[in-house]
């Protein structure tokens, strides 16, 4: 694995918690008595972060890795 691919992992894993984060404030879950709790608009932005991060772990996980480089 080179250094940009694991950063990439990296920036996945971080955008898919702070989505799960944001999810759960917006379903009043923590309970942090934040501005986020109870409030249905950071559900829906946490659920898209959340989707972006998994997507880009898969990405950047697994389908480059599967890739093989052809030369002709």
């Amino acid at each position: 694995m080179n250094a940009p691919r694991i950063g990439s992992i990296i920036i996945g894993v971080l955008v898919a918690l702070a989505g799960a984060t944001f999810a759960l404030q917006g379903e009043g879950m923590l309970g942090t008595g934040s501005f986020m709790d109870n409030n249905p608009s950071w559900i829906y932005i946490g659920s898209f972060l959340l989707f972006v991060g998994i997507v880009l772990i898969i990405f950047f996980g697994f389908l480059r890795s599967t890739r093989t480089n052809v030369t002709s």
